[in-house]
């Protein structure tokens, strides 16, 4: 670890973003935990029936459509697995759901960008 990113209390910022907040509160847990994953569930299921979804990029963005869009989906049902388990699993003080589902939703997240990349290529 060189001079410039040496953390003067001994911790890294890894070790803050592998465990959960420990100030929940009733309002984070229902927009965050609840709203949000609904709101991308809602997304990612229109996206999975239409064949039609859109991956954000730095011009603009691309629309995809047929099994690109799918894949897309599933990037989108992994975000909000990812929301549900850190703002609602992730302010309680169980956590086992926690790890679980944020390693679920790693697993949905880059296995679909992989698809959906490797689908919009050909």
């Amino acid at each position: 670890m060189s001079l410039w990113n040496r953390d003067p209390r001994g911790e890294g910022d890894l070790t803050d973003l592998a465990h959960p907040s420990a100030s929940g509160d009733r309002v984070k847990m229902s927009l965050l935990g609840f709203a949000l994953p609904v709101w991308l569930i809602y997304h990612g299921v229109n996206a999975w029936l239409a064949q039609r979804a859109y991956l954000p990029g730095s011009r603009g963005g691309e629309c995809l459509i047929g099994d690109a869009a799918r894949a897309m989906a599933v990037v989108y049902l992994g975000f909000a697995l990812f929301a549900h388990a850190r703002w609602f699993w992730g302010e309680l003080p169980n956590e086992w759901w926690f790890e679980k589902l944020t390693i679920a939703a790693a697993i949905l997240i880059i296995g679909g960008m992989f698809a959906t990349l490797c689908l919009a290529l050909v």
